[in-house]
């Protein structure tokens, strides 16, 4: 249990529904929406971060008691006293039932009567008596339903050593002592934030102690300890200790100026001209928020604390290679400097300094495994010992299909959309483990092309691709096929996966004679995982069976071989865990065809990994040589109807439903319930259960289009999208789809982005519930480029995007691709 170090203000409250707001409006999408995520675990803006400063708790260390200790009645072992929130709490062995605790300080003595709550817990504050705890009061609490009340020494100090790296204070004989170093760059975590920045046990002897950190950990000005004594049978008193001439401590990202100093001492801080007034905590903590001002480097922030202390900001800028597992970067010359990785999980702190040009770069090998999606910041101190600190964030896509044996031409597409320059990283796991590919930098405003057979030739692949510098990318993987080993002919193509999930749905899926299905797991774990995998036919699960994938390696699953003969759906979920928490894998589905029936080529899509009442589908066609097909799971156990909606440019053109059986596959043929016309799809079920969707499509046309494409749906809308791939090079047809499932009518805007910046515009107003295609080739010829779909206006309308591309050029590239775009994030 932890208690919040401030309390909740009207303020907070409005901030909190703003943050909720937000968060809805642009929620991650469809194809990526997991577990949390380390940029879902720290604050994503000023308002973010100072919303967890107010909610910031203290966490105690595990209670070290004795279970023979424990009473049958009264009061329990394990109280927890904190000193500088005047705080008593703890457990009895009844519900509803007063308690008395007294504070007694020589003669004198002060109560604060509660009563335990439905979980036999009570809660008494003595701030609100004309008495605080100070070190050397005893408390006594009283359970008055009965038994022997329980006394405590509350005796604890504690004092900061900065040149001798140690925390030295008293506490009673006998005490085990705790003592948590809090950083700057863990403030905006709980406290303690546990082992991985600084903690020492020590034993109190002579009713002193002394922690040294030494060789562990470099004490600075700006560090705070959380002193914890506990008794033998876990009673446990807590206190505060911070250098006593202050510090000031600048997160220029979040407007904030926050750092420790005298208790309950009111302070002004400046930045610049802007002028905030506040008054530290009980534990000598304060923190100004500059709500309305921006933070820069240039600003000097000072305050008066005993003196004046003052700190000019200088930026930090930083990247983290996740192949060469090095930080670097640049800031303010000739400064020590802190490093902290995971800082709002289990941080590991590393200290360097930069060089006289600004320079450092630290080597992470013997302290931190880099994954590609870190969050860290780094600190800089200057002369006094004041703080400047930056936050950084990594982040990966995904790609788990990718082959570059005979026949097979794998290509990734990396999108930059912003005004910056990024620093990308790819890297290719393979069976045999993983391999360096190329470190890209992408020019802003462009698309860059990686062409996966020149790095590791013969090899089923899957690809991770990480922005290393945190600047926004998207990627997508292209492949084509021509003269394989087994007559494998076509292309497909998938975005990738961007956040990690333990749980994957695969809805599409057929083995039917002339259908080759392949279900591909990526494990970017350093351990081997346990993976579960559920067929899902049109009664039920049909199949079942358990894979163990190797580290940061790819796993293949010929679906034939275990369904045959049948349409399936997959589920794909990882056993394995850590730290109770199942480990994130990625999945995605490839299939190629010769039937019968003249379904030729391939198609492939990532998994869906969140189910969701509503699914739109932007692409469709049912024109003369389309064959179109909706495909819908329900990983539920209970059965449901599903209504799938058909959109034209023209309107609404009709509804159908569907009843499915709980943990079943089910299927649309479009082209029985809308002949002749372009067609966009939503999906809803009518008891809001969730399910997934994808769309199929098959063509065969009088104007040559040969081949078969596929993609997963979304479960909202958006009003950017964006797609990596694309081409005007000659043999290439590209079109752009766009779906408005809205009431109302919608301008929209598509801009298309080159190898050096922008190379074509184009606005277009689209009728409500409709859906538009924009041919590309009619705006650019013969250009790799990327697209990104706006829906225009003020408070601008939802809408969806995907991309369709048909192909036959002289080198065998021949078929047709497709996949949804990635919506903001």
């Amino acid at each position: 249990m932890a208690y919040h170090i401030r309390n909740q203000s009207p303020f907070l409250i409005l901030t909190i529904i703003l943050v909720l707001l937000f968060s809805f409006a642009f929620a991650a999408p469809a194809f990526g929406q997991g577990e949390e995520t380390v940029q879902e675990n720290a604050p994503l803006s000023p308002e973010a971060a100072h919303h967890r400063l107010e909610e910031r708790g203290i966490k105690w260390p595990e209670q070290r008691q004795d279970p023979a200790s424990a009473r049958l009645a009264d009061v329990q072992p394990g109280l927890r006293i904190s000193i500088p929130f005047d705080i008593v709490e703890g457990n009895t062995t009844s519900a509803g039932t007063g308690v008395l605790v007294e504070l007694l300080r020589g003669g004198s003595t002060w109560t604060v009567s509660t009563t335990t709550n439905s979980r036999r817990w009570f809660h008494a504050d003595f701030s609100t008596v004309p008495a605080d705890i100070q070190s050397g009061d005893r408390v006594r609490v009283t359970d008055q339903g009965g038994g022997v009340p329980v006394e405590i020494n509350c005796t604890l100090t504690g004092s900061i050593d900065t040149a001798s790296d140690s925390v030295t204070g008293t506490a009673p004989s006998g005490s085990t002592v705790d003592v948590y170093i809090v950083a700057p760059s863990t403030y905006y975590t709980d406290v303690p934030p546990g082992l991985g920045v600084a903690h020492k046990g020590v034993s109190a002897l002579s009713d002193t102690y002394s922690a040294s950190f030494g060789g562990l950990f470099n004490l600075m000005r700006g560090d705070a300890a959380y002193i914890f004594s506990s008794d033998a049978i876990g009673n446990t008193v807590m206190d505060v200790a911070a250098n006593s001439g202050g510090s000031l401590v600048v997160y220029p990202q979040y407007d904030e100026v926050m750092g420790y100093y005298l208790p309950s001492t009111p302070l002004t801080i400046t930045a610049g001209s802007a002028v905030r007034s506040t008054t530290t905590a009980r534990d000598g903590f304060f923190d100004a928020w500059f709500i309305n001002d921006d933070i820069t480097a240039g600003e000097t922030v000072a305050c008066a604390m005993g003196g004046d202390r003052s700190i000019t900001v200088e930026d930090v800028v930083s990247s983290c290679d996740p192949v060469t597992q090095i930080v670097t970067g640049r800031t303010a010359a000739s400064r020590t400097l802190r490093i902290t990785m995971d800082a709002y999980g289990s941080p590991v702190v590393i200290e360097t300094a930069s060089d006289a040009s600004g320079a450092f770069s630290v080597d992470l090998k013997n302290s931190y495994s880099v994954t590609g999606n870190e969050r860290y910041n780094i600190s800089w101190y200057n002369d006094a010992g004041d703080a400047v600190v930056y936050e950084f964030q990594t982040y990966s896509w995904y790609l788990p299909e990718g082959y570059t044996g005979k026949g097979f031409d794998e290509w990734i597409l990396v999108m930059n959309p912003t005004s910056t320059t990024a620093a990308v990283r790819v890297v290719f796991q393979t069976l045999e483990g993983q391999v360096e590919g190329p470190l890209l930098s992408a020019q802003p405003n462009s698309r860059s092309t990686v062409h996966v057979n020149e790095w590791v030739p013969e090899r089923h692949v899957s690809t991770m691709v990480t922005s290393i510098d945190g600047v926004t990318i998207m990627a997508e993987r292209a492949m084509y096929m021509y003269g394989t080993i087994d007559g494998k002919w076509g292309a497909h193509d998938s975005i990738g996966i961007l956040n990690p999930s333990s749980i994957w749905y695969l809805p599409e899926g057929a083995t039917y004679a002339g259908f080759d299905e392949w279900v591909l797991i990526q494990n970017p774990n350093q351990v081997a995982v346990n993976i579960k995998v559920q067929f899902l036919g049109k009664t039920g699960v049909a199949r079942e069976l358990q894979v163990i994938v190797e580290p940061r390696s790819r796993y293949t699953i010929h679906v034939n071989e275990f369904i045959p003969n049948s349409e399936v759906s997959t589920k794909v979920e990882c056993l394995t865990e850590d730290g109770g928490q199942a480990l994130a894998v990625f999945a995605e589905r490839a299939m190629y065809m010769a039937t019968g029936d003249g379904k030729r080529g391939a198609h492939d899509s990532i998994g869906l990994s969140t189910p969701a009442p509503f699914w739109f589908l932007a692409e469709g066609t049912t024109r003369p040589g389309f064959d179109e097909w909706v495909l819908l799971m329900n990983p539920n156990a209970t059965a449901t109807t599903a209504v799938v909606t058909f959109m034209t440019p023209q309107g609404v053109a009709g509804t159908y439903e569907l009843a499915m059986s709980g943990n079943s596959r089910g299927t649309v043929h479009v082209n029985d319930f809308v002949a002749d016309k372009d067609v966009s799809i939503m999906v809803n079920s009518l008891d809001g259960s969730g399910l997934l969707a994808e769309r199929a499509m098959y063509m065969n046309t009088p104007d040559g289009k040969r081949d078969a494409h596929d993609s997963i749906g979304a479960y909202q809308t958006d009003t950017y999208w964006y797609l990596p791939e694309g081409t005007t090079r000659p043999g290439f047809d590209e079109w752009v789809l766009v779906q408005n499932p809205n009431a109302v009518a919608v301008d929209v805007r598509v801009t298309l982005l080159g190898p050096e910046g922008i190379v074509g515009q184009t606005t277009l107003s689209m009728q409500p519930n409709s859906r538009l295609s924009v041919h590309i080739n009619e705006m650019v010829s013969n250009l790799d480029v990327s697209a990104v779909v706006e829906s225009l206006g003020s408070g601008a309308p939802g809408i969806l995007a995907e991309r369709a591309m048909y192909m036959w050029t002289g080198d065998h590239k021949q078929g047709a691709t497709g996949s949804i775009g990635i919506p903001s994030f």
